[in-house]
């Protein structure tokens, strides 16, 4: 009997020990899951973080590296043929009635050996040569004089111009050159005054130049005031920021602008602090055109999306994810974009009925779809609210936000994207890439003063150097809408 029982006690201890190997073995099962679960999120993520590049996502160019993708234009192919098209005027150097020099190229005499000086002329064929006379610049200089009066023996003492002001100093137009060179070539201090040098044989120091660059951005505030004013007024404006390089850290270049004006400001936040600061969007009551940046929405101003961004987007989700709703999200906003584009080019305003009620349901059945593919997150027992995946977020946002999405086809002043901020900020990275990053908060500044200068005085038919002129001589170019 003590047998069995000494028998029953092992057997039961066993037993016991099995139960709670079993038991080891299913909590470090559930364990091991869930960290593997964990893990193929993450691998999801960084190979989604690698997929991501200029063409399909809001990254900048700059950050693609030395394996630059492919370009992949979301535009469909016109037909037509590379190169200028058929009516297309085309641009050539064209002769002048009245050239400066003429050189006469005169046969001396004839195969058989007559001369023909004196021989009548029967034709004339002419060339011109189109060249840069050596470059000198010119001093004038000012000579005060006191002269005695016959009348009373006074001394009379005549006056300098009150723009010259020192007993030798650069005039206006040498101003606007080192204005044109820093403010809209782009040059490092350093190669500009080899380029002065060069040029006009004249040494200047990088000193020197910093200090009429601080003239130049003092000569053009008053514009650039005007500017900010004009832009609280526009019915349509882009907005944007980008990263920039000040004294080692990251700071933010802001940018709001139209087809005619352009106001740049530097700021240390990216966020509402900056745009508040700034002082444009919180007097803005037109329509802000943007990409999906939060801080925008917090004004009460209409607002609509770039339709850019929201391409590249859905091309990452198309290529990547397979996702064919997204393909079909793609279309009819490309779709749309066509329709309006006929619509202009035959003088009109706004879209047919018709054709606005086919893009809205169209719009709608594709959110459908996607909602439908991507449910809500059911509930996992834990407190707060349960993450969405990243698709069911921008299926929402499509939703939320359609009207800022298909506000290009329902009012024709605004665009389809927000290229043309883009395209102004892009001189920010090229500046860059040329003379690197600014050095302090005044030098950003007046970067960004003259920049919002030029760019205005550009997008309003003005030459930039002639606009810098009239600025250094007192009389810059005010516009008058934007």
């Amino acid at each position: 009997m003590g047998h069995s029982d000494d028998r029953l006690t092992e057997l039961e201890a066993k037993l016991e020990l099995v139960m709670a190997t079993c038991e080891f073995l299913r909590a470090e099962n559930a364990f091991l899951k869930q960290e593997n679960e964990a893990l193929r999120k993450r691998v999801r993520h960084l190979e989604e973080r690698l997929a991501k590049n200029s063409s399909n996502s809001s990254k900048p160019p700059s950050s693609d590296g030395p394996a630059k993708p492919k370009p992949k234009n979301l535009r469909k192919k016109s037909g037509k043929k590379p190169g200028g098209q058929k009516g297309h005027s085309g641009s050539r150097l064209e002769p002048v009635d009245e050239p400066d020099h003429t050189a006469s190229c005169d046969p001396a005499k004839c195969a058989c050996g007559c001369h023909l000086r004196n021989a009548p002329v029967i034709d004339i064929e002419k060339r011109q040569v189109f060249d840069v006379p050596p470059v000198k610049v010119v001093v004038t200089e000012h000579v005060v004089k006191t002269k005695l009066c016959p009348k009373c023996g006074a001394k009379v003492k005549g006056e300098f111009p009150e723009e010259v002001s020192a007993p030798t100093q650069y005039g206006p137009r040498f101003g606007a050159v080192v204005a044109y060179l820093l403010g809209y070539q782009l040059m490092p201090f350093g190669r500009c005054a080899e380029l002065m040098e060069e040029i006009f044989g004249i040494k200047v120091s990088q000193g020197t130049l910093a200090r009429i660059r601080t003239a130049a951005a003092k000569s053009v505030e008053p514009s650039v005031k005007v500017v900010g004013e004009l832009l609280k007024l526009a019915k349509v404006a882009g907005f944007d920021e980008t990263g920039m390089r000040n004294m080692g850290k990251r700071d933010w270049l802001h940018v709001a602008c139209t087809l005619l004006a352009t106001y740049y400001s530097p700021h240390e936040k990216r966020g509402r602090i900056a745009m508040d600061e700034i002082g444009i969007l919180p007097e803005f009551s037109g329509t802000a055109v943007h990409d999906h940046w939060k801080s925008y929405y917090g004004y009460d101003c209409a607002h609509a999306e770039c339709g850019a961004h929201l391409l590249r987007e859905l091309k990452f989700l198309e290529e990547e994810l397979k996702l064919d709703w997204a393909r079909e999200m793609s279309n009819c906003l490309l779709a749309a974009l066509e329709e309006k584009k006929r619509a202009v080019d035959k003088g009109a305003r706004h879209l047919e009925e018709s054709i606005e009620h086919v893009i809205d349901q169209a719009y709608d059945r594709i959110t459908a779809k996607a909602l439908k593919k991507h449910p809500p997150p059911k509930p996992n027992g834990k407190r707060g609210r349960t993450a969405r995946t990243r698709e069911r977020k921008f299926a929402e946002r499509l939703v939320e936000f359609k009207n800022e999405t298909l506000a290009f086809i329902h009012d024709f002043d605004i665009p389809f994207d927000n290229n043309l901020s883009e395209r102004d900020l892009r001189m920010m990275k090229l500046k860059e890439k040329i003379s690197g990053t600014f050095r302090g908060a005044s030098s950003a500044r007046e970067w960004c003063q003259l920049r919002s200068y030029i760019s205005t005085a550009r997008k309003n038919g003005l030459r930039v150097l002639d606009a810098l002129t009239l600025a250094l001589q007192g009389n810059p170019f005010i516009p008058e809408r934007v």
